[in-house]
């Protein structure tokens, strides 16, 4: 891609700012797509930038917030042109560490641009540039070669791996979600799921297992929603606890139906383009030792005495991300492999991936607390999720 036509995207997404259509949610998205292909090294930075614009106020004039939104993101967009006016395309794509970018204009350029200023100001920025750049070729960073009296300067990629829960970039999790709520035509996306389990045993005689399960829901409308609409419904329900106590969150809820098997709906006002917070709950009581060889209502498993499993079935949303954690300072978690389960469609049938949790062991404290977590990303409608765990 050239400059120019680098430039004429950037000016093409500032004009969309004053349709008389104009659509937060939709402009934001198409803009971060343009960021991706004009930014290929830097477009995260510039993607959450532009995703973190307020266009909305709960206090003051709607319209004014509105306008003050519009002028940051033109402002933004000004700003990456004139970096691409200065410096030109990024040339660089998105590889490995042994890959290269290259950046630059041509040695002869840079030197001219230099020598417009005064000598002081010559001498100054020569003088740092030698400076930095000899601690980058030192430490290996930087490269440079001289082709045809061109300056061609290289820096090694340098590449983070750390686990799954980094496998999705920001921008990348909020343009599936984008992407996939209009096209199945959601009301609401969920921009994060966090699924929490602390496990307790109560009595005498440790014979008694409470599940306190909390669910903390980050929602994005993308049509306006009122506690008039039966929208969000949650359910919980257990085949082998003897008790399913409701935890009552944070907005209202309408029962449907109760026992061990509890549904309802929860109701909430939140205007298109604006996020919600939503947090669910409930508490399972278990008589132990839990029934061996018992079904695990998860594909065709089996379970222990000594094992459990838990499930988030999706049926109906779009999420960025969802975390699975068991935590428990009564039960000794024993590590096994391909307990993160996932279930999902192929277009030609169920196909099954599995991945190792992660464990977290308090080795040093009384309180003798660990835990079992999983961080799934980019689900759609009717992908299962389950968390297997095991204990001493």
């Amino acid at each position: 891609m050239t400059k120019q036509e680098a430039i004429n995207l950037l000016k093409e997404s500032i004009q969309k700012l004053d349709s008389t259509d104009f659509d937060k949610i939709v402009w934001t998205s198409t803009t971060i797509s343009v960021l991706k292909k004009v930014f290929p090294e830097s477009h995260q930075s510039k993607s959450e930038d532009i995703g973190e614009i307020s266009y909305y106020s709960v206090t003051g004039d709607p319209t004014v917030s509105l306008q003050k939104g519009k002028k940051q993101a033109a402002q933004f967009l000004n700003e990456y042109i004139n970096e691409l006016d200065r410096f030109g395309p990024e040339t660089g794509v998105n590889g490995s560490a042994n890959e290269a970018v290259t950046v630059g204009k041509t040695f002869w350029d840079v030197i001219e641009k230099l020598f417009s200023k005064k000598p002081i100001i010559v001498f100054s920025t020569l003088l740092g540039i030698v400076i930095i750049s000899l601690i980058l070729i030192i430490t290996g960073i930087l490269k440079f070669n001289i082709n045809d009296g061109k300056l061609s300067l290289s820096f090694k990629s340098i590449t983070q791996n750390n686990n799954n829960t980094n496998t999705s970039s920001i921008d990348e999790l909020s343009t599936f979600c984008l992407t996939n709520g209009f096209k199945l035509d959601k009301q609401y996306i969920l921009k994060s799921v966090i699924q929490t389990y602390d496990i307790e045993l109560l009595g005498a005689h440790k014979d008694t297992m409470l599940v306190r399960e909390r669910i903390i829901y980050d929602l994005l409308a993308l049509e306006d929603i009122t506690k008039a609409q039966n929208i969000f419904k949650e359910e919980y329900s257990s085949e082998v606890a003897f008790k399913v106590e409701r935890w009552f969150g944070t907005g209202r809820e309408d029962l449907l139906q109760m026992g061990n098997e509890s549904k309802y709906f929860v109701h909430f006002d939140c205007s298109k383009g604006e996020s919600q917070t939503i947090m669910t709950g409930a508490n399972f009581y278990y008589k132990l030792p839990l029934q061996d060889n018992r079904d695990g209502v998860f594909r065709e498993y089996r379970l222990a005495s000594n094992e459990d499993l838990w499930i988030y079935p999706n049926e109906d949303d779009v999420i960025g991300k969802l975390t699975m954690i068991v935590s428990s300072k009564d039960l000794k978690f024993q590590p096994i492999s391909e307990n993160a389960l996932m279930t999902y469609s192929d277009g030609q049938g169920k196909v099954n991936k599995d991945n190792d949790a992660f464990y977290n062991f308090d080795q040093n404290s009384l309180s003798k607390n660990n835990s079992v977590s999983y961080t799934w990303t980019k689900i759609l409608p009717d992908e299962q999720l389950a968390l297997k765990i095991k204990w001493q």
